[in-house]
């Protein structure tokens, strides 16, 4: 017998940004309180390209990543004109990578019209530009100081001659910057319902869950694209029903201000999530993701309502079929596949996901609610276990307040 319970959430904006940071490729190793990762294991909130779609750790081709006869094991595949942008965390100091036009249509009749040219952009600004660079020439290095950046582009022209054959590729592409706290969050409140629980910290975020007797590897929170925290959270733990909100102040460099409040109540079977953004001024808008970083393993699993796990839209797969985790977005609601930069083939027809674990018995189900105003919202995920629900375009500011919903699911077998 399996025991079911309904988590539902509403939130004005939920987001989680998950970034680490790396070392450059041929560079002595950073100090030891510095933190590496491929930007290929890194989420990015929005990716656009010409042809085809962003391919991770391979050429836009499928083929490796290969530059002049060097081949890369990790990094980004893709096509000019292309822009890939990623929002980043506190204490991410470095970007370094490899850049150049891939080998895999060196035998292409058209080869010779390959360039294109490379940009990093931090915070609008150009920080690397590799000038025109062509079929067969040795990949160029990058490294740009990212301290105090925000957000970062990384951007591939057509050189102004058209993009034949202009596979470019982002070898071994990385971030580099100070490690995170040493210790975990300090858990400032769990709400429990039924046999499932959430530990929350201070400002809000989900540090960890327990479904039956079962640790979940599980983490949260609510942010917006390009804002930070000013000051402490607001706590209230004295609500009716054993609810608690979380209310905090984020602010921009551009001098928009909002708050954000979460709201975790617990029902008979269930725990309810609110967020709510307000803000004030003029009209504004940013991204809003809902985001969850899940510890998976090769043994976790991953399912949603695809019309197929690989973005194939001249294919159908089985949707209960469960996946290993991996690099996919979906689309949800656009008829226009290239909305919002996603590389998204597939429309999802219910906007939910599971993470699952076949072999403890134990699943976890997340369905955005469809009561909510749903513009152009897209989910993702990544084989290292980050899943994102981002949604663009909407307005913001006026005293207004935007709201969103999501409901959480946790089935598990009694003995677990």
């Amino acid at each position: 017998m399996k025991t079911t319970l309904h988590l539902r959430a509403a939130f004005t904006a939920i987001g989680l940004a998950v970034l680490s940071v790396f070392a450059p490729p041929v560079q002595a190793a950073p100090p030891s309180d510095m933190t590496t990762t491929p930007l290929a294991e890194v989420p990015a909130d929005s990716n656009t390209q010409a042809w085809g779609s962003l391919q991770i750790n391979k050429a836009v081709s499928g083929s490796p990543l290969t530059i002049a006869g060097r081949t890369f094991t990790h990094g980004l595949g893709t096509h000019a004109a292309s822009e890939i942008v990623y929002t980043l965390e506190d204490g991410c100091e470095t970007f370094t990578a490899w850049v150049g036009v891939d080998d895999h249509l060196k035998a292409h009749p058209d080869a010779k019209n390959a360039s294109v040219v490379f940009q990093v952009i931090g915070d609008g600004k150009t920080l690397f530009e590799s000038g025109i660079m062509r079929m067969g020439d040795a990949a160029k290095a990058v490294k740009v100081p990212l301290k105090g950046v925000t957000q970062l582009k990384l951007i591939v022209t057509d050189a102004g001659d058209g993009n034949s054959c202009d596979h470019a590729d982002w070898g071994d592409a990385a971030l580099t910057g100070t490690a995170g706290p040493t210790t975990p969050a300090e858990i400032a409140h769990t709400v429990k319902a039924g046999g499932f629980s959430l530990n929350l910290a201070k400002n809000g975020s989900i540090i960890s869950g327990k479904i039956g007797n079962t640790e979940w590897p599980l983490s949260g929170d609510t942010r917006l694209r390009g804002f930070r925290p000013q000051g402490e959270a607001v706590v209230n733990s004295s609500l009716p029903n054993q609810a608690c909100t979380f209310t905090r102040t984020l602010v921009d460099a551009k001098g928009h201000t909002c708050t954000v409040t979460d709201r975790f109540t617990p029902t008979r079977d269930s725990i309810r999530w609110e967020v709510a953004i307000t803000s004030a001024g003029n009209p504004w808008s940013t991204t809003i993701t809902t985001g969850f970083n899940y510890a998976a393993t090769a043994n976790s699993r991953f399912g949603t309502t695809w019309g197929h796990p690989d973005n194939d839209p001249s294919a159908w797969a089985d949707p209960l079929a469960w996946q290993p985790f991996a690099n996919r977005t979906w689309g949800y609601q656009f008829p226009d596949y290239t909305q919002m930069g996603s590389t998204a083939k597939c429309n999802l027809s219910i906007p939910m996901f599971t993470v699952a674990e076949p072999g403890q018995d134990i699943a976890l189900t997340f369905m955005q609610s469809p009561e909510d105003t749903l513009l152009d919202l897209s989910l993702s995920e990544t084989s290292g276990g980050s899943i994102r629900f981002q949604r663009d375009n909407y307005r913001l500011g006026e005293g207004r307040t935007v709201r969103f919903h999501i409901s959480i699911t946790a089935t598990w077998s009694p003995q677990c």
